[in-house]
């Protein structure tokens, strides 16, 4: 018997769906054959061959076609279950976030060994006789070791984002894939509570962007519950002392008159502590609340700054305070780069200070000198900006992502968008493998 098809149509309708073990499985829910035609003729029959294909001809087509129809859909269900299924079987149930960083550094330290190999894609600067130029690795290193003075990255280890599908649907143009995106703190004993209550306001793709192949969009939810988790872990703990020289003139507690140190502005700190070192350990009372405007993020912190005499630890005093944090974000190099600059618009000290007997409103030219070394040495370490080149090109090469551009929205969402390489993707050694 010859089967004959021409010009099929065959709507194939598949979900996606979570085992009780979380794994998400993909499976077809329906498989038809909506058009074409299917033609079935009997051969070889001997002297019966057209009288069969002639009185028989309507029951052969259908069988033909239920035949067809159903070798189509039992191939396509092995397809989707050996090809995605194995696949979605290594989808990551949660990220470790001192994991990522962990990898994303290692990203950058081959990418910068690789520099040298791949000459037309770097930049050099000329120099003029007599000018010298810090590369941007030494500028890097200073930044990232002045970083682990102040921030314990070893905080993250305890922090998981969960990447559990809650849901999914699909249009004429689009698939949508709906993640968790909870952030959570490994506390086996539950000593912290989890005081922090996300938004469950529907995500929705914003209908004047201009999509790509691959667009991501994240609620500032997202942001606020990783950063409550970081003040559960204890991560918002800061220490300034005298290994920070930008920070000098407030932590000397006597100077010369060429000098500048904090008895200039308060001088019963020197008359108390006379040729101290002070240091300044800052932690916050409350969990940080972010607000995503377009092009910078609004932070507000609450918490009290402790000083302490370094030589002895004796306490000067505790200043407790409500601070709004301005971050302005700007893409420039073709989206490889982002320019960063930090302004603190508002640093209210609260009238349950405890500094030396003095009351909030005398303390205003300490809160306005600490106001400017914050800005000036924040900004000063971000003047260069933070080069993406490293992960872009490891998107590309390894992962078929190609041309990244990350938005900031008006509705506190955050857009990623980038074309996509399925191709390059799925046979990626690191994709779900």
């Amino acid at each position: 018997m010859i089967v004959t098809a021409r010009n099929l149509q065959m709507p194939v309708t598949l979900e996606l769906q979570k085992t009780n073990r979380r794994i998400p499985v993909a499976h077809i829910s329906s498989c038809e054959l909506l058009t074409g035609s299917v033609s079935a003729q009997l051969t070889d029959a001997g002297i019966l061959t057209d009288m069969i294909n002639l009185r028989y001809a309507n029951e052969l087509n259908m069988k033909a076609r239920t035949l067809v129809e159903s070798t189509l859909c039992d191939n396509m269900n092995r397809m989707i279950a050996s090809q995605i299924n194995t696949k979605l079987r290594h989808f990551p149930l949660l990220l470790n976030i001192f994991e990522v960083l962990k990898y994303l550094d290692n990203v950058k330290q081959r990418y910068s060994r690789n520099t040298f190999e791949q000459p037309s894609d770097i930049r050099w600067q000329r120099s003029l006789p007599g000018q010298t130029y810090s590369t941007a690795t030494d500028e890097s290193s200073v930044f990232h070791r002045n970083l682990t003075q102040i921030f314990d990255f070893n905080k993250l280890k305890n922090i998981n984002l969960y990447l559990d599908i809650i849901d999914t649907s699909s249009s004429t143009s689009d698939y949508i894939i709906g993640l968790d995106g909870k952030a959570d703190l490994i506390d086996s004993s539950h000593a912290i509570p989890n005081t922090f209550i996300s938004s469950n306001a529907p995500l929705n793709f914003p209908q004047n962007i201009r999509p790509k192949m691959l667009d991501v969009i994240l609620s500032d939810s997202v942001l606020n519950d990783l950063l409550h988790q970081l003040w559960r872990g204890g991560a918002f703990v800061v220490k300034i002392d005298k290994r920070f020289p930008e920070f000098g003139h407030i932590l000397k507690t006597s100077c010369s008159l060429d000098e500048v140190c904090i008895s200039d502005s308060i001088p019963e700190v020197g008359e108390n502590f006379p040729d101290q070192y002070l240091t300044i350990t800052t932690s916050l009372i409350k969990s940080p609340i972010a607000v995503i405007k377009p092009h910078h993020i609004v932070l507000t912190l609450e918490g009290v700054s402790l000083f302490l005499v370094e030589n002895n630890g004796k306490e000067v005093g505790q200043i407790p305070f409500i601070a709004t944090i301005l971050l302005e974000l700007k893409m420039v190099e073709n989206n490889s780069k982002v320019k960063l600059s930090l302004s603190v618009p508002k640093l209210e000290i609260k009238e349950s200070v405890s500094f030396l007997g003095l009351k909030a409103e005398y303390l205003t030219s300490l809160k306005n000198g600490a106001v400017n070394v914050i800005q000036k040495f924040v900004n000063e370490k971000l003047s260069k900006g933070v080069d993406f080149q490293p992960f872009t090109s490891h998107l590309a090469q390894e992962f078929g992502v190609y041309y990244p551009v990350i938005t900031l929205l008006d509705d506190g969402q955050i857009l990623f968008q980038s074309d996509l390489d399925i191709q390059k993707l799925y046979y990626s050694p690191h994709f779900f493998n």
